[in-house]
């Protein structure tokens, strides 16, 4: 179902984001700008935030500790080592109040060409079930694949059609057991 329009139409229209972030003018992002900064630049994510007063009723008092929980999304073509030193240099100068730590290990950023043959098997198959295909040169998003691809040797690659065609969704959910006549 993906229509013929930009990439951050899609991403908009398939729920992944709901706006952009704004340039140095004010104005959101668009083209090549939007896909800059979406694909080729490191990326952080809150995944949660914890502080404050949780009991009843309310309560006037400022958190004496606010935790929360992010990760990093690092492009190829940077280190997680280059990525990290990055980050650290920008909280030290605009944030010196907050202690943080990077965890030990995490992993580096991976990719496989378009000419590969798992690229190709998978944009044919596409092909073949009459779904239009947005090739991304990138996943904005961070996971494990360079485990596969450096450490096992094993190339890796993002694919999906379908309700569970987008992984981290709303509604994400994985098939265990499915009968055939549901299935396609």
């Amino acid at each position: 179902y993906l229509k013929k329009c930009s990439l951050e139409e899609n991403m908009k229209r398939g729920g992944l984001i709901k706006r952009f972030r704004k340039n140095k003018e004010g104005e959101e992002l668009k083209g090549k700008e939007a896909i800059i900064e979406i694909l080729f630049k490191p990326g952080l994510s809150v995944n949660g935030i914890e502080g404050g007063y949780y009991g009843e009723g309310t309560m006037t008092i400022i958190p004496h500790e606010v935790k929360a929980n992010l990760d990093i999304r690092i492009p190829p073509f940077q280190s997680r080592s280059y990525v990290i030193q990055k980050y650290s240099e920008f909280f030290d100068k605009n944030f010196p109040m907050i202690e943080y730590e990077f965890e030990k290990g995490g992993y580096e950023p991976a990719k496989i060409p378009f000419s590969h043959p798992l690229a190709q098997i998978s944009y044919r198959l596409y092909k073949e079930f009459k779904k239009e295909v947005m090739v991304l040169p990138l996943l904005a998003g961070s996971a494990p694949f360079s485990l596969f691809q450096q450490k096992l040797k094993i190339p890796f690659i993002v694919a999906g059609m379908g309700h569970s065609g987008r992984a981290h969704a709303p509604l994400e959910y994985a098939v265990i057991k499915a009968d055939n006549k549901q299935v396609g």
